[in-house]
């Protein structure tokens, strides 16, 4: 796997469908959807209390992922140091929402059993690309919250439109388009061998595995929602 790859430019880079791209979509899209179909912040009625619940689950899972994950040495194209601090924005979240009176006080329970990646290699590629990737979703999420969503009355329900209290799924903000062109860019020169996009998809598939059990034990799903076909 090559990881000195230079990145082009945001502004000059095409999206293909690689056979890296192709075989993460498609190695994925039934752990995709089952976290889209049945995780309740993801339902048209959900309310800033869901989305609380969700937080709480998800700090667990994403706090001691994500920052040592984009610790290893990225290109400097790809702008790890700006893909850092997810779990703070969550807390920022988490403490508005504490004021609200919702939310539990105190740090949620972290997630025991996450990918470790260790090292720049094939299989962290693709547990960053399903960080990366909800990071578009969390932008889809952040328009029905503060665009006119979250589940009626906005003053009962506590969210009140306001940016500031989904600021984890506001996330890079206008950079989101940009960053995630870029990853893809990075992914699409780095991962090329066949050997190296398998290890990709097992990295993938690790994270998605890893977030639907915990949240199962978080009950924010059930077990009978596991995707039935978990072959890799």
């Amino acid at each position: 796997m090559r990881n000195d790859v230079p990145v082009p430019p945001p502004e000059t880079q095409v999206v293909r469908p690689s056979a890296a791209l192709v075989a993460l979509r498609v190695g994925t899209r039934e752990r995709h959807r089952t976290l889209d179909t049945h995780l309740p912040v993801a339902q048209p009625d959900a309310t800033h209390a869901d989305y609380v619940l969700h937080l709480e689950a998800l700090y667990g899972w994403l706090k001691p992922l994500n920052d040592p994950l984009w610790s290893l040495p990225w290109p400097e194209a790809v702008r790890a140091s700006r893909r850092r601090g997810k779990a703070t924005l969550i807390v920022n979240d988490l403490r508005r929402a504490e004021a609200m009176a919702f939310g539990r006080p105190g740090e949620p329970p972290l997630c025991p059993s996450v990918p470790r990646c260790h090292v720049l290699d094939a299989y962290a590629i693709g547990v960053a690309y399903v960080i990366e990737g909800s990071q578009l979703g969390g932008a889809v999420l952040a328009r029905h919250f503060i665009g006119g969503g979250g589940g009626g009355d906005s003053k009962s329900d506590g969210g009140g439109g306001d940016a500031r209290a989904f600021s984890y799924l506001v996330g890079y903000g206008k950079e989101t388009g940009a960053l995630w062109r870029t990853f893809i860019a990075f992914v699409d020169d780095a991962v090329r061998s066949e050997q190296d996009i398998a290890h990709m998809l097992r990295g993938a598939c690790d994270a998605f595995d890893t977030i639907t059990a915990w949240m199962i034990t978080q009950h924010l799903l059930n077990e009978a929602s596991r995707p039935a076909d978990r072959d890799r």
